[in-house]
């Protein structure tokens, strides 16, 4: 094989791979998860930090105002704008006490005699927003030593605009873990947190731990766009095709 068309071949693939990269990136910055717990390279408190670096407009509800105790018909969030609901059965408490190695409450600078609260249950619940938000995220603690299991449903009003969003990870085995989720596809104003148990038992029901739950959007700057590499990529690449295009247009001969 001569070397122009060589060249002209590989001009191509590499226009392909760079087109495959942006594509990539654009995926990405669709929807994205940030996990950590005591498996992961990354601490939960990192994988906050790398949450709250790519969303803006972040709403944070930490219960350090909420009263302690189980709630009567619900409990407000977000300074008012949102309401934290269960079903009539469903049994869950805001509690308070010292941090325990960073489990349980997780609100940094909480004042140990008033606050350092968190929301404790072993049942779903239902988490209004009061605005349209595309990412959320939060701290659990001791999700999975008992069997349970974790999911999320995305709400719209009524509709439902995604379901099934797992928390979950096979690795989760209590302690503390970070949660965090970025669709661009969407926006919702209510979320469901389903809590799922294996034992029929409810005295060993799964008790779990949130807290800092986190709503917002994606950060202008936080990957929207393709990397600047697969960019540089499709420059060259271009630039190749061009230059064997005009070697082959001076090797023709004139008619």
């Amino acid at each position: 094989m001569s070397a122009r068309p060589f060249a002209h071949g590989l001009a191509k693939n590499l226009i392909a791979i760079a087109v495959g990269l942006a594509a990539l990136s654009s995926a990405h910055a669709a929807s994205q998860v940030f996990f950590a717990n005591s498996t992961t390279a990354l601490t939960p408190e990192q994988e906050r930090d790398a949450f709250l670096l790519a969303t803006t407009a972040i709403q944070t509800e930490g219960f350090e105002s909420a009263p302690t105790g189980r709630p009567a018909g619900g409990l407000a969030v977000f300074n008012g704008a949102g309401r934290l609901t269960q079903g009539a059965n469903a049994r869950g408490n805001v509690l308070q006490g010292l941090p325990q190695n960073g489990r349980f409450n997780t609100t940094p600078g909480c004042n140990v005699l008033t606050a350092c609260k968190w929301w404790e249950t072993a049942f779903s619940f239902d988490m209004t927003l009061g605005a349209q938000k595309s990412a959320l995220a939060f701290f659990a603690t001791d999700l999975g030593d008992l069997g349970g299991s974790v999911s999320l449903d995305f709400w719209n009003d009524t509709n439902k605009v995604r379901s099934g969003i797992a928390v979950t990870q096979p690795t989760v085995t209590s302690g503390l873990l970070f949660f965090g989720f970025i669709d661009d596809t969407f926006t919702f104003n209510r979320v469901t947190v389903n809590v799922q148990q294996t034992n029929v038992n409810p005295t060993f029901f799964d008790g779990i731990g949130f807290d800092d739950v986190m709503a917002g959007v994606r950060a202008p700057s936080a990957g929207t766009v393709p990397e600047p590499a697969s960019w540089a990529l499709v420059a060259v690449s271009l630039g190749l095709l061009a230059g064997t295009r005009r070697a082959g247009n001076k090797a023709t001969p004139a008619a």
